[in-house]
């Protein structure tokens, strides 16, 4: 029987991150993976309110990936980058 975690996407989150500290990862590639974590869970907040880790399902990620691939914003309000990549999206999890 699989063990259910009650932790807040937070903790997660910070639990996640302890671990890439762990394996003394470069401080440029654990900026990245706060910032993905974030946008996951700023998305998570805004569509589902507040959830814990047991409460995340495949259809929820596959969710969140469809919205990255066709309504997400890249480089909103970036002074120039907006203009690049148009029609190119890539989503990280």
């Amino acid at each position: 029987m699989r063990k259910q975690s009650h932790l807040s996407l937070e903790d997660a989150f910070q639990f996640v991150m302890n671990i890439k500290r762990a394996n003394n990862l470069k401080e440029r590639t654990l900026k990245d993976y706060n910032v993905y974590l974030r946008k996951f869970g700023d998305w998570v907040a805004e569509h589902y309110g507040e959830i814990t880790v047991d409460q995340i399902e495949i259809d929820l990620l596959r969710e969140y990936v469809v919205w990255c691939a066709n309504e997400k914003t890249y480089y909103g309000g970036h002074p120039f980058k907006e203009r690049m990549n148009k029609g190119k999206r890539v989503c990280r999890l």
